[in-house]
């Protein structure tokens, strides 16, 4: 069973090659200009950005959640991103839309990390590795997955209505939908992390 998945996902990633590097590319430029952004950034703005960081830190540590609230809170965001990408697929209209979300993604990723850097140096540096990067580590392929899939399903959806023959779209629609249980299964393991490991990291700024 588990090698007949990763035979499918290996064949549906050979076969869209191109629209995988397209995203990557992309993403890649997303980060980038969430990272340029930062630096672009007025003193009084880092300083007004710094200051909300560190009142929704100090927040966090006095009115922590429990282990199991955070899994439930971050597996509802990372489900929720998930499915907005996926169900941007299944509309001919949703093609541009994935393409935005994934950019604003990376965006966030790019953005995210440069403050925590500049803004805090070396503890920022231990949290965007032990926080950020291990999850994203899981997110971002599981991103680029869906989006993938989901422009590809606008396609064959555009094809079929203008050839009004081909392959039928039921067996593509399953794929879709065993693709988007797959990512969900990863999505439980990134937010795990997120529940249950991160929380450390985010100690580290208790004191800054």
């Amino acid at each position: 069973m588990i090698s007949r998945i990763f035979q499918s996902t290996h064949r549906f990633v050979s076969n869209h090659i191109l629209i995988f590097i397209f995203l990557l590319v992309l993403f890649s430029i997303s980060i980038l200009f969430g990272t340029l952004v930062v630096q672009a950034l007025q003193s009084n703005q880092k300083n007004e950005l710094y200051m909300y960081f560190n009142s929704f830190i100090k927040y966090s540590h006095q009115h922590q959640l429990s282990t199991n609230q955070i899994l439930w809170e971050a597996l509802g965001q990372n489900i929720k991103f998930i499915g907005l990408l996926w169900i941007l697929g299944l509309s001919v209209i949703g093609l541009p839309f994935i393409i935005l979300v994934v950019f604003v993604k990376g965006f966030s990723i790019g953005f995210t990390t440069t403050f925590l850097l500049e803004q805090y140096s070396y503890q920022g540096m231990k949290l965007a590795l032990g926080a950020i990067l291990p999850q994203n580590l899981i997110m971002v392929p599981v991103t680029i997955l869906v989006g993938v899939s989901g422009i590809v399903f606008s396609i064959q959806l555009i094809q079929n209505r203008i050839v009004q023959a081909g392959e039928p779209l039921f067996s593509k629609f399953l794929q879709y939908i065993l693709i988007m249980v797959i990512s969900i299964v990863l999505v439980l393991l990134a937010s795990m992390y997120e529940a249950y490991l991160a929380p450390y990291f985010y100690k580290l700024l208790e004191f800054v």
